[in-house]
């Protein structure tokens, strides 16, 4: 709970001090009274939606994904297990129990909302209680139980508000007339646009503390390893069932509020079907997810934490409760590979000075030498990012280990020279460097 009031208190003080700022240097620099008037008709649309938004959401789920709300008795019938957990967080935090609705779809998801904790709802599909057990089942609802109990959802909208204010002042800052206070409102303009971006990333900030916290919410209700166990399931469920417009529209348009990001759920489940035999393999694979530093600016632009992160904060506090995590112990997985932090954060780094500096030049090649000497003569594959959490077809492999595409470059064929004499092309020299591997550049490599 006080991280996620950390995070909030961040959150709205930022937004907000950028708001306030730009509203009064729009005055100063226009003089204009309507833009006022029109941040009183955002806050107060706003204001109006959160109040009627529980009952729309109803409307609409009811009307395009034939929800049905299940009474008390048949929930305590179905499912007693999840009854029991919603009753015993209610009592203890004093709220009414939330009303329970039921989605008839395969693809399993859950997410909550409401206007405030004694009216909120949990909307689980039937997906939920066909691919995951009844202890799995309970930690999903412990995790919708946890944005229940920490308000997180009023949050976001009121925050959501914020950055809703902040495009109004760019789009009435780009309309003012007048060479003078023209020139003037343009300055605020940009700077309003440039604060609306920094509000959009602000927001994923908070949405994914929200997670985290209704995470450890449910871990403290029960154990962690079956969250994590569920997590899994819930990706390996949505790419198994076959997709239909019904269905594709619900994840869609309940993505923000979902158990995980279903933009994220196809790789996750692809692992999670092809190591069915050995879900050690899984929690490998996620590695990349809690280690390799590219995940973490991959995860700016989320609403969801990255899936390995969440199962290895899971873990941390499974051992702190001197409880298992059970096959989806990350920590443990990095020990099992051999894993270098300190090498993965140095081919970081030469991989960045690739991306940002030109190829030709010297701080390319220099970084191009940073990267092959990184490498070390070894890699290993579940912290490749195009393999990370993903099934990834074999290369072809040449004799002496090297795959084909390595084996063409590092030794191309003789061109034969317009006199007649057959040269072959000298290799470049970054081929020519012991270890040098051209695909997966961003595997994290043994010791």
């Amino acid at each position: 709970m006080a991280r996620l009031l950390f995070a909030s208190l961040i959150t709205f003080g930022i937004l907000v001090g950028m708001v306030i700022g730009l509203v009064l240097a729009a005055m100063v620099a226009t003089g204009a009274v309507n833009l006022p008037v029109a941040i009183a008709i955002t806050v107060a649309a706003n204001l109006l939606l959160w109040l009627i938004s529980p009952w729309v959401s109803d409307l609409t789920l009811r009307w395009f994904n034939k929800l049905a709300f299940l009474d008390d008795a048949t929930v305590k019938e179905r499912y007693p297990g999840v009854h029991q957990l919603i009753h015993q967080v209610a009592q203890d935090y004093r709220f009414s129990p939330p009303r329970v609705g039921l989605i008839p779809d395969r693809n399993p998801t859950a997410f909550t909302y409401g206007r405030l904790r004694g009216n909120a709802r949990i909307i689980v599909t039937e997906g939920i209680f066909e691919f995951l057990s009844e202890d799995e089942a309970k930690a999903v609802v412990a995790h919708e139980l946890g944005h229940i109990v920490n308000r997180d959802f009023i949050l976001m909208t009121m925050a959501g508000m914020v950055v809703q204010v902040l495009y109004q002042i760019y789009a009435s800052m780009i309309r003012v007339d007048g060479s003078d206070k023209k020139g003037k409102g343009a300055i605020v303009g940009v700077a309003a646009l440039v604060c609306y971006y920094i509000g959009i990333y602000l927001l994923f900030y908070l949405s994914r503390t929200r997670e985290y916290l209704a995470d450890s919410f449910s871990a403290s209700r029960v154990e962690p390893r079956h969250l994590a166990s569920a997590l899994v399931k819930i990706a390996y469920g949505i790419v198994k069932v076959e997709d239909t417009q019904a269905t594709q529209s619900l994840l869609r348009s309940t993505r923000h509020l979902g158990v995980i990001d279903v933009k994220n759920a196809g790789p996750l489940g692809l692992v999670a079907e092809s190591t069915a035999d050995s879900p050690g393999s899984a929690a490998e694979a996620m590695l990349f997810d809690y280690y390799n530093p590219w995940a973490k600016l991959i995860e700016l632009n989320s609403t969801h934490p990255l899936t390995g992160r969440r199962i290895a904060l899971l873990g941390r506090i499974a051992k702190e409760k001197g409880q298992s995590i059970g096959d989806y112990d990350v920590e443990a997985a990095a020990e099992r590979t051999h894993l270098s932090r300190g090498r993965l954060r140095l081919r970081f780094l030469a991989e960045l000075m690739l991306f940002l500096l030109p190829p030709g030049g010297v701080g390319g090649g220099a970084a191009r030498r940073l990267a092959a000497g990184a490498r070390g003569g070894g890699y290993w594959r579940a912290g490749d990012a195009s393999a990370s959490l993903s099934v990834r077809r074999p290369q072809r492999r040449h004799r002496n280990g090297a795959d084909e595409r390595s084996r063409r470059l590092a030794h191309p064929r003789p061109v034969r020279a317009p006199g007649g004499q057959a040269h072959r092309p000298r290799r470049p020299r970054l081929l020519r460097r012991r270890g040098f591997h051209l695909s997966g550049s961003l595997r994290a490599d043994r010791r």
